[in-house]
């Protein structure tokens, strides 16, 4: 029997620049209010077009133990477009490393913030990306 359950979406504001992955190359920056583990929900600067494919890359708030930052990318097709609030169902994602002199280029409005998440949720939204099949 299948189940029609859906996923938590875990409140965790951070910024995040996509790209279209067409030839328009629309690109642009904003912040993420929520995820899971097959769907990102983010505030962009502008509407996107549904149904195309687009690369995220959001600045991770963890660290690896050296204290490399890390940046969380994820490819996916964009499925909701309301205005400025985009909805993206996750394809795959990789972390990859950010250089320590290279930041996402976001405008000063948009800097990073500490993530507001009780810890309970950071722990759970964490594992989401880590747990083994």
């Amino acid at each position: 029997m299948p189940r029609n359950r859906r996923k938590v979406l875990y409140p965790i504001e951070l910024p995040v620049e996509y790209k279209l992955r067409e030839k328009d190359s629309v690109a642009g920056h904003g912040r993420t209010r929520a995820i899971s583990s097959d769907v990102i929900q983010f505030e962009a600067d502008r509407g996107l077009p549904e149904n195309r494919k687009i690369r995220l890359a959001l600045a991770w708030p963890a660290a690896l133990p050296d204290g490399t930052a890390l940046n969380l990318w994820i490819i996916g097709t964009v499925t909701r477009s309301a205005l400025c609030e985009i909805e993206v169902r996750i394809g795959s994602y990789e972390f990859r490393t950010r250089p320590a002199a290279r930041s996402l280029h976001l405008p000063v409005y948009a800097t990073p913030k500490p993530v507001r998440v009780r810890p309970d949720v950071w722990v759970s939204a964490a594992a989401m990306f880590f747990r083994h099949p």
